[in-house]
């Protein structure tokens, strides 16, 4: 692990040291969704109604609809800074020619991340030598072979888990559980996309595309393991992934229990945490959401018993959440040797050398 500094201490106990200005607002709040996240970084930005890249803002409201990425990338981030969604999300000059018709003024406020994208630096150039590539092999668009491997997961689930509820059968049941997994994993990649009908395959779990959009692709993604990832402050204070000083004794000991019960049980946590967001008027209602139950009603149906299929029903989502836990939590992101929070942070502030410290190959 890289040595640490300890200047510019969070709340959280957490020395700041990446190109991040400003300790995030509700970060720390008791009740902490992808939601708040988004309120908060809409609330640091400051430039509501407009939205700011680099040191401009634009006024896109009437250009939402009419968004080729589809409405929500810029109807949730109204009010935002998006100056690294929008470098990494487009490869051409049309967006930046675009953007003319919409400016609105200058801005002299910094920036809440100080992250930089000169025209010589390591990202820009590296995103020029990748673009004939990424050009010859089809752009963003989903190869067939994806489409067709999705699909199929998914028609094998169903199958699975109605054949587990048809013969009370527990090892079609995990089965239908790893195949969840898969199609979790899959369909992750369909919700970075402009909108699709693929990308709702992802709420066939206990989670939720239109979270995860926000959790993942404009958080995770955009900030890895800085103080601005929500996957990290998320899991706060069960599981504290930065260099922290604020790390117990009795909370180093208590690790591993926790991680298995964590790993099993934290998506059914977070679907409930999002139902009960709606009932307190925190978060818009979406049929998705409700995916789960039609799951476990149909079940109930060709079962025949409700204990019965609810027991299969949680056993196709406890292996499920189990499986996308440990390969996700406990060896995607975490490994020592990437950049966290706290870590001395390099010279370099060009955003792409963040991506570069915070990935490890697998």
């Amino acid at each position: 692990m890289p040595p640490q500094t300890h200047e510019n201490s969070s709340p959280a106990g957490v020395a700041i040291t990446s190109p991040i200005t400003k300790y995030p607002s509700k970060r720390d709040i008791e009740f902490k969704s992808a939601w708040n996240w988004l309120e908060g970084k809409r609330e640091d930005d400051g430039v509501y109604p407009y939205f700011r890249i680099h040191d401009k803002l634009y006024d896109l409201s009437g250009f939402v609809d009419s968004h080729p990425g589809g409405t929500f990338w810029l109807k949730e981030t109204q009010g935002m800074d998006i100056t690294e969604s929008f470098e990494c999300s487009h490869f051409t000059q049309l967006p930046e020619n675009l953007l003319k018709k919409f400016y609105v003024k200058d801005i002299t406020t910094p920036r809440t991340t100080a992250f930089t994208f000169k025209d010589d630096g390591f990202f820009r150039t590296l995103k020029r030598k990748v673009k004939p590539i990424w050009e010859k092999n089809g752009g963003s668009a989903p190869t067939v072979q994806m489409k067709f491997i999705i699909d199929s997961l998914v028609t094998a689930f169903f199958i699975f888990m109605f054949s587990a509820a048809r013969f009370n059968n527990y090892y079609f049941a995990l089965i239908a559980g790893l195949l969840l997994e898969f199609i979790m994993t899959v369909a992750h990649n369909f919700f970075h996309l402009k909108d699709n009908w693929r990308m709702f395959l992802f709420d066939l779990s206990t989670l939720s595309t239109r979270d995860w959009r926000i959790s993942h692709a404009l958080s995770h993604h955009i900030y890895p393991n800085t103080i601005y990832d929500f996957e990290i402050s998320g899991f706060e204070p069960v599981f504290q992934f930065l260099p922290s000083k604020n790390k117990s004794f009795l909370y180093r000991i208590l690790l591993i229990p926790k991680i298995c019960f964590f790993m099993s049980i934290n998506l059914h946590l977070e679907w409930v945490k999002s139902l009960i967001q709606v009932y307190r008027k925190e978060r818009q209602f979406y049929i998705p959401d409700l995916f789960p139950i039609f799951q476990l009603v149909a079940m109930v149906y060709i079962n025949g018993s409700f204990w019965m299929a609810l027991k299969l029903w949680l056993a196709i989502h406890v292996t499920a959440n189990f499986i996308l836990h440990f390969t996700g939590v406990q060896a995607a992101h975490h490994h020592q040797h990437m950049f966290h929070e706290g870590d001395t942070y390099p010279d370099d502030k060009d955003w792409g050398v963040l991506q570069v410290i915070a990935t490890r190959e697998r």
